[in-house]
């Protein structure tokens, strides 16, 4: 059972994210609809890379109090 409706009760709201999902699931998806959903997971996986890298980047520097400036 998904997690929103594990915190809902057991239910899932008609016409929310997981409802929609779930039933793309069910009815399975065509080879271009595959290929559109793993384009825009790779895209959202690169975007928190980056942003994780720049953040670790900037709170190592703010450690070391910025020596290689």
């Amino acid at each position: 059972m998904s997690a929103a409706a594990v915190t809902s009760g057991g239910g899932v709201a008609a016409g929310g994210l997981v409802a929609v999902l779930q039933s793309a699931g069910a009815a399975g998806l065509s080879a271009s609809a595959s290929a559109v959903v793993a384009s825009v997971g790779g895209g959202v996986g690169a975007a928190v890379g980056w942003l994780a890298g720049k953040t670790r980047k900037q709170k190592e520097e703010n450690k070391n109090g910025n020596k290689d400036e």
